[in-house]
């Protein structure tokens, strides 16, 4: 392996069948406790800028998709359904995600987990 990113298999969807059959498959022959997402938006204003392209992942898998109603529709299934949901600086992605209107939804996901936050809660702070 000569890239840490050839570890990974990227599958680009437009259809959310797709994204709901990969879960299923997945979560049925091993139990999923975790998943990662991230937004790439228009810009970086939380409250004007608004989410292009959604990347939703669980083990060595990363799809990719618009963050259309239905996909979204999934993805909080997918949400709703694990222990915890990480994204890295994860205030920036849920502002993203209320500019789609999805603020109620956010609110019931219980495990949203901030890889920056554990990051500096386990590693030590140097200074320079």
């Amino acid at each position: 392996m000569s890239s840490f990113y050839e570890a990974w298999d990227y599958k680009e969807l437009n259809n959310p069948f797709e994204l709901m059959a990969s879960w299923q498959s997945s979560n049925a022959s091993k139990r999923v406790t975790s998943v990662g997402f991230d937004t790439e938006a228009t810009g970086l204003h939380i409250k004007k800028d608004r989410p292009f392209l959604f990347q939703l992942g669980w083990g060595r898998t990363v799809f990719l998709f618009k963050p259309t109603p239905k996909f979204m529709q999934v993805v909080f299934e997918i949400f709703n359904s694990v222990r915890w949901v990480f994204a890295h600086n994860i205030k920036y992605d849920l502002n993203m995600l209320c500019n789609l209107g999805y603020a109620e939804e956010i609110k019931r996901v219980k495990g949203w987990c901030d890889s920056v936050t554990v990051a500096r809660l386990a590693l030590e702070a140097k200074s320079a």
